[in-house]
């Protein structure tokens, strides 16, 4: 009985947090079904995960699709809107049993988010559940915590199989539900389903999800010449090792960059009790205090790496993926006015710290010494501006560009700018 007490619990909290239809399309309730279909057009093209690259877009999209459905059925709305005529509760209309991070799929969100995401090469692991049972319930901390450690890298739905019958038979769900069940999707197809017990564990489901989605292991270096080749092999791209104490397989976050960013970055991995002591130094200095997991990351020539410990590498895919897009660019990049507001316009970003030169060796001789004395290069934005090409941008901004041959400035969003000296005296 005890576990039946629970889930009335949860079902209460979940029927104070359900959203109204109404305030979820933005109409009235008085609003007429051309409106209503109006507006929903108009949410669905903003929202649709295929126009919309925002993590949260399937989730936004699923709850206009869910509201659309019901304003736009004549017995539900009439039963929304008269909720004691016909004895239901405004929360009636909820696609869930119990609170979850995961996208809850209808029939029609199902075909649009899951089997159409062929067009955007996404993953999907969807959970078929049912409110009364038990193993689900004992599943369900294990299932959001797996939600929120792959959040951008993996999209994470949910059937409920006393709700929706049909998409639970479509998904070959047939009879009673016992156990969860956990469908893994790629490119719209089904790839597998298994059955899950309620003491499973996250990070048993994140092994079983890279054996489909992410199964190529980056390159094992284990020495200094191995690494100088690898390093040399690969100058064209950004270079990124991974450093862990333990054996088993690679960390989750790095299968996902490894796959997010397989056509720009180049992925290896050092297992510390085999490697030499000559590389660890090489990866991380000889002079740090070292943490591991690690990463180096490894983007101009001759500039030292930039070096993330801790749980700086632990962190969701999400964050990961946002952090690493920004290593794309070189470390010393040239600035113009296509690019300068992406690297340098971002309110919360790091310090944007430009050299004005006359070239790109020039900028480089004059800045190298300082970014390789720096401890934290997260914390600043580099580049350079050409005083030839781009004198009228430099004017723009209020900078003088004149025989600027050696000038560094930082500029923070409200476009101030500080002399050289006092620049270095405040990062000392």
């Amino acid at each position: 009985m005890k576990w039946l007490c629970v889930l009335v619990v949860l079902l209460y909290v979940v029927a104070q947090q359900i959203s109204d239809p109404y305030r979820v399309l933005g109409v009235s309730k008085q609003a007429s079904t051309g409106e209503i279909r109006r507006r929903f057009q108009t949410l669905a093209k903003q929202y649709h995960p295929d126009k919309n690259s925002d993590v949260n877009a399937d989730a936004k999209f699923a709850e206009i699709r869910a509201a659309y459905d019901i304003l736009m059925d004549p017995e539900q709305r009439m039963k929304l809107d008269n909720p004691r005529q016909y004895g239901f509760h405004r929360s009636s209309t909820s696609t869930q049993s119990f609170p979850t991070k995961a996208i809850s799929l209808s029939q029609k969100t199902f075909q649009l988010l899951v089997q159409e995401s062929a067009l955007s090469g996404r993953f999907w692991v969807v959970q078929v559940f049912a409110s009364h049972c038990h193993e689900c319930i004992l599943f369900s901390s294990a299932w959001e915590s797996f939600v929120e450690q792959t959040k951008g890298a993996i999209r994470c739905g949910r059937v409920d199989r006393n709700k929706d019958r049909d998409l639970a038979y479509y998904l070959g769900i047939r009879g009673g539900l016992h156990r969860p069940a956990i469908l893994f999707f790629q490119d719209g197809n089904l790839v597998d389903r298994i059955s899950v017990a309620g003491n499973t564990d996250v990070d048993s489901l994140i092994d079983y999800s890279i054996n489909f989605f992410f199964r190529e292991i980056p390159q094992i270096l284990k020495s200094v010449n191995q690494f100088e080749k690898w390093n040399k092999d690969n100058i064209s791209r950004t270079r990124i090792v991974f450093l862990s104490k333990t054996r088993s397989r690679p960390h989750f976050i790095e299968y996902v960059l490894n796959k997010h960013f397989e056509n720009q970055f180049k992925f290896a991995h050092v297992y510390v009790p085999i490697a030499e002591t000559d590389l660890i130094d090489i990866l991380l200095g000889k002079e740090s205090d070292k943490v591991f997991p690690s990463v180096s990351v490894f983007r101009d020539h001759g500039i030292r790496p930039l070096v993330l410990f801790g749980e700086d590498v632990s962190a969701n895919p999400e964050f990961m993926i946002h952090r690493f897009e920004k290593l794309k660019y070189s470390v010393l990049p040239e600035l113009s006015p296509q690019n300068f507001l992406d690297l340098c316009g971002d309110s919360s970003g790091p310090l944007c710290v430009i050299a004005a030169a006359k070239d790109e060796e020039t900028a480089r001789l004059f800045m190298k010494p300082l970014i390789n004395a720096l401890d934290d290069l997260l914390s600043f934005q580099f580049g350079w501006f050409s005083v030839w090409r781009q004198k009228k941008f430099f004017q723009s901004i209020n900078l003088n560009a004149s025989a600027a041959h050696s000038l560094i400035i930082a500029i923070n969003l409200a476009k101030q700018q500080v002399s050289e000296k006092q620049f270095l005296d405040s990062i000392d």
